[in-house]
């Protein structure tokens, strides 16, 4: 397939200081600390800024990472998910543990009012 509409881009990476506006808003300058970055933690700090870059950066992440850090990581990640969805499931479960104790408990003291009442069963 051929394109005529075809631009090629030169970004220069030591010069984010004198950015424009325009490359500030076009998201240039971004791209560019993306490509500066030296540390995960760098390239994390900018995609947590900017949602739209986190496959960017795990695309840099794996092709630069050795595969078995790839993989402990991952599985961490999925840890720290399922750790997550273990808590919310346990803060359902408790809520419903804590209302179904309330009714118990408004039961109890019906079934305690009508013995006061009537006196107890024989």
């Amino acid at each position: 397939m051929h394109a005529s509409n075809f631009n090629l881009y030169v970004i220069e990476l030591n010069s984010t200081d004198i950015a424009t506006d325009d490359d500030i808003r076009s998201g240039m300058v971004t791209w560019v600390k993306l490509f500066k970055a030296t540390t995960w933690e760098e390239i994390d700090m900018i995609t947590k800024d900017n949602p739209s870059f986190e496959s960017t950066a795990e695309s840099i992440f794996i092709s630069n990472a050795d595969k078995n850090v790839v993989k402990r990581c991952r599985e961490r990640e999925d840890f720290y998910l399922e750790q997550e969805a273990r808590e919310k499931e346990m803060a359902k479960l408790k809520q419903t543990i804590a209302e179904k104790n309330s009714t118990i408990a408004e039961k109890d003291a019906l079934l305690q009012k009508y013995i006061e009442q009537f006196g107890e069963l024989k």
